[in-house]
């Protein structure tokens, strides 16, 4: 009964054991402290080793008698139960009555559908003034992770259907990962309220590289809460075979843009947009998270993206979304010194963490600000309001 035929499954079951045993660190067996040998020991040696434990595995199966290793059969009923074979991986792993680590709780994610009800916006501020109003429709997945006080929150584009822009196109927007994670604010002791800060024009630039450590230096004068959430050196080209190579026209960019308005008439200039995010006096059940978005614009207005190449291509960035308040302005618009675009003020709708918890976020709104530059129609200031159905 102990073939080599028998042997190799049997072999490969135990080895099978002791691996899931491993990763998992399953403790399921009583303590062994209370037995009079150490279980799964056949020889008596004080360790417990493979062939040992494929020995008791063909007890277990009734391939191998038990009188083979009766250290396996703890409880002296003639048989190797499943408890009793966990108790001699566990002896294996981490030796003879030694109580084996308590494994360490894997933290729990609750994952909910944001599905956009028709009251969201999307509200574009253009320094002719004017304003564009679009109503945006999609789902935003929202997962969090449970630290024990908050949870801690990312947002992920699912869907979001074209927006058509008259005189600029058809808006294609693609999700973008990763970004960073944001907090939902269950004791009502953390600030979700955001802050962001477009500027047009905060300097010469030689290249995108030097374009981000501009705008890093631009971002840490406005307070040591800023960052930099996006960077463009006008006249370099943004994505595409031509990606980080003077521009004047988006055609010398295939496959991505030039930053800035087509034919270069402003010179190498940086434009940065920089957020704050986090503030504020904390909000009880408040949710803010970090939307990344990876924006196209197709000329074709009839509503539908990708049935035709993209005419601009604007680098990946992470939004900061809230249900708090968000501030958005946007100066220097139009490369004018002293032009400001705002600030406006959006407010949201907090959830609660026990909906989040119940993988819902209905009822709750996220309001944020973009600030995107030298479109067709000009430079814009983005106003987001996302309410959940």
């Amino acid at each position: 009964m102990r073939s080599g035929q028998k042997r190799g499954p049997l072999r490969g079951l135990a080895a099978r054991a002791v691996a899931a045993l491993a990763v998992s660190t399953v403790i399921g067996a009583a303590s062994v402290s209370a037995q009079p040998n150490c279980v799964g020991d056949c020889n008596d040696n004080g360790a417990v080793n493979i062939a040992e434990l494929i020995r008791a595995v063909g007890i277990s199966l009734g391939n191998i008698n038990v009188s083979e290793c009766t250290a396996a059969d703890a409880n002296g009923n003639g048989t190797v139960a499943i408890n009793e074979l966990i108790q001699a991986v566990n002896n294996s792993l981490f030796g003879c009555n030694v109580a084996p680590p308590t494994p360490t709780p894997l933290p729990e994610v609750f994952d909910s559908v944001c599905t956009l009800a028709d009251t969201s916006e999307l509200n574009l501020l253009l320094p002719l003034p004017a304003t564009i109003n679009l109503f945006p429709l999609g789902e935003i997945g929202v997962s969090c992770t449970d630290d024990g006080t908050d949870l801690s929150c990312t947002c992920e584009v699912q869907t979001f259907d074209p927006v058509n822009i008259i005189g600029l196109g058809d808006v294609c927007i693609e999700p973008f990962t990763p970004c960073p994670a944001r907090v939902a604010d269950c004791d009502g002791n953390d600030g979700i309220d955001v802050n962001v800060v477009a500027n047009r024009n905060v300097g010469q630039c030689t290249s995108p590289a030097n374009c981000a450590s501009v705008c890093d230096a631009h971002c840490d004068g406005l307070g040591a809460g800023y960052f930099r959430q996006s960077s463009t050196c006008e006249d370099f080209c943004l994505g595409g075979s031509n990606d980080g190579n003077s521009c004047s026209v988006d055609a010398n960019c295939p496959g991505g843009s030039c930053g800035g308005p087509e034919g270069g008439v402003d010179g190498t200039i940086c434009e940065c947009v920089c957020a704050e995010p986090g503030v504020g006096t904390g909000t009880t059940g408040g949710l803010s998270c970090s939307l990344g978005v990876a924006i196209t614009v197709e000329l074709d207005e009839d509503g539908v993206c990708g049935n035709v190449p993209p005419t601009i291509t604007l680098a990946p960035l992470c939004g900061e979304l809230t249900s708090g308040v968000s501030i958005g302005r946007m100066d220097n618009a139009a490369n004018m010194s002293g032009l400001v675009l705002g600030p406006t003020t959006l407010t949201g709708a907090p959830s609660s963490c026990e909906d989040v918890r119940a993988e819902t976020v209905s009822g709750a709104a996220m309001v944020g600000h973009l600030g995107f530059f030298g479109s067709s129609v000009g430079d814009i200031l983005s106003e987001i309001k996302f309410v959940c159905e």
